[in-house]
């Protein structure tokens, strides 16, 4: 029987399914719109209905396929890295989440720029500066501003860390996308305790860190008795869709560059090591073991 894969991109845009056959052969894409709201600095989204889009993306790619669902080998999970979302104790939102294009923690990233020099940083997360983008600073927003909120909240997420939960029950992410957080050692492969310490939140707090491309867990019985998929269906924790790209155009090995335009425009070029520079070229951990990517972004590349 004939099995098939589901890549599921947590698009800034739009939210996309893509279903290809075992041979990787393309059979349908499905794309819908996410919605935002936007007061001056603050851009926010509500993780309940981005969920809602996930599933109803998987739904309309499944029909329009005209596949046995239970034929689904695995989901596999891209798309963007730093939205944040807060759970509480019964695993739900605590707030709307907080949009990577947010602007609002600009005091925050002063305040962690004077606790921790910037040399520092970027040796440890690859990150030549703290910006409004990065999910530390708006942690250290929400615990300043938002206090009742911040006491309560009992996981601290990324999008992709939300929605394998929501299709697992189990809190797992991987390298390549938390090494955007500011609070990920890329060289060691695990949580800066030290700047998680500053802000008051303990690793408990956050998901299982797994490598690129990884099983995460198979999907909860309630997701396969929605869906009708088989109980052994798999759910991939993937790669930062950039670096999930760059193997889809051959760039898997050093000396090759490769542009992806989505709502940011990304240049991609792989290292064995950490390159951690003068020109301060951002370094990540990549879809790839033991490889590390320089990416320079335009963040406003295909938004604009």
């Amino acid at each position: 029987m004939e099995k098939y894969i589901i890549s599921l991109d947590l698009g800034t845009t739009n939210v996309k399914v893509a279903l290809y056959n075992s041979k990787l052969e393309e059979i349908n894409v499905t794309s819908l719109k996410v919605t935002y709201s936007n007061k001056g600095d603050f851009v926010e989204f509500d993780p309940e209905n981005y969920w809602d889009l996930c599933k109803e993306s998987i739904k309309k790619s499944i029909k329009n396929s005209a596949i046995d669902p239970k034929t689904i080998a695995s989901i596999s999970i891209t798309g963007q890295a730093e939205s944040l979302i807060l759970l509480d104790t019964n695993y739900r939102p605590l707030r709307m989440a907080i949009s990577w294009l947010d602007e609002r923690s600009k005091e925050e990233c002063e305040i962690l720029s004077s606790r921790f020099q910037r040399e520092d940083g970027y040796k440890i997360t690859g990150l030549p500066e703290m910006i409004t983008t990065v999910p530390i600073t708006k942690i250290l927003w929400i615990k300043r501003n938002e206090p009742e909120i911040f006491d309560r909240a009992h996981k601290f997420l990324l999008i992709k860390d939300f929605i394998i939960f929501k299709l697992t029950h189990s809190f797992i992410s991987e390298y390549s996308t938390y090494s955007f957080s500011y609070y990920f050692d890329i060289v060691k492969k695990k949580y800066w305790e030290e700047i998680l310490d500053f802000v008051n939140v303990k690793k408990e707090q956050l998901p299982e860190l797994l490598e690129p491309g990884e099983t995460a867990a198979r999907v909860s019985t309630e997701i396969a008795d929605e869906f009708n998929f088989a109980r052994n269906t798999e759910v991939n924790t993937g790669a930062l869709d950039h670096f999930a790209g760059m193997i889809g155009v051959g760039n898997i090995k050093e000396g090759i560059l490769s542009e992806t335009t989505g709502t940011v425009l990304a240049l991609a070029m792989l290292t064995k090591v950490p390159y951690i520079n003068e020109y301060s070229q951002p370094c990540h951990c990549s879809a790839l073991k033991n490889r590390y990517v320089l990416l320079p972004v335009c963040e406003s590349g295909g938004i604009s």
